[in-house]
């Protein structure tokens, strides 16, 4: 490759990131979250799901202990809640999608953005009963995977600003995770794993943030350690696991400093 080619390709990516941190925060996390497949386990799921309904207002739950006021307080609600609906869930997906776990876990994370985002979902659960807001999800699950299954030879991903349908709800996404709490997560994932095992992780959760993919940053060997030792796409999802499962921690740790 040229100097000048490489000034170009350089140039191009500074461009690439002065547009994307311009975007809104919310935004720009919801992107994270699909890029992460932020509760997209389906144990995981369910219980985000249960959480929501238990927010929203959905009648006929099971007996809690203690009812979530924010998105970020469902993280102290028991594991084991909602876990059989989100194995429902995940099954729902795969009628659709086929056995391809990474083409549900993708699904099922898209569907947590818009369960959370969406001002018609909060209005529609708002005093549902249990078995009809399950149905609604399983609805909501079956309409995303049809419509992926319809653009999948048209582009790769579907863009996440389509499951935002009011730009007034990017705030809600944003509370998740806060612009702020950005550097202090950075720091919880270069004390999580051995450089050793996993190098530049701090940087490869900065790459998520900006917008890239992890097709991209393999392919293009956007961290210094792939330079030397090139891994595939789907090798590099154990990066994406990794933040995810620091992410999910920091929740807990943030909501129980929160409300003690």
């Amino acid at each position: 490759m040229n100097q000048a080619h490489q000034r170009l390709i350089d140039a191009a990516q500074e461009l690439r990131k002065k547009v994307y941190s311009s975007l809104p925060w919310g935004l720009r996390v919801a992107r994270f979250l699909v890029q992460i497949k932020f509760a997209a386990e389906p144990g995981a799921f369910g219980r985000l799901t249960y959480g929501l309904f238990l927010l929203y207002g959905v009648v006929g739950m099971p007996r809690v202990d203690f009812i979530p006021k924010t998105i970020r307080e469902i993280d102290k609600l028991p594991r084991e809640l909602g876990r059989d609906f989100g194995y429902k869930c995940r099954n729902v997906a795969a009628k659709y999608l086929g056995g391809s776990d990474d083409a549900g876990e993708e699904l099922l994370s898209e569907v947590v953005v818009k369960l959370i985002s969406s001002p018609d979902v909060k209005r529609v659960l708002n005093g549902e009963v249990l078995s009809r807001a399950e149905s609604y999800v399983f609805k909501i699950i079956r309409n995303m995977a049809i419509d992926q299954l319809r653009k999948i030879h048209v582009r790769r991903h579907e863009d996440i600003d389509e499951l935002i349908e009011s730009p007034s709800h990017w705030d809600d996404l944003g509370k998740i995770l806060t612009e702020r709490e950005k550097d202090q997560l950075s720091m919880e994932l270069k004390e999580a794993v051995s450089p050793q095992l996993l190098p530049d992780l701090p940087l490869y959760f900065q790459l998520m943030m900006e917008g890239y993919s992890n097709a991209e940053v393999a392919e293009q060997r956007m961290l210094p350690s792939l330079k030397e030792k090139p891994i595939s796409q789907q090798a590099l999802a154990k990066y994406r696991t990794k933040v995810r499962d620091v992410l999910e921690r920091h929740f807990e740790v943030q909501a129980g400093v929160l409300h003690v």
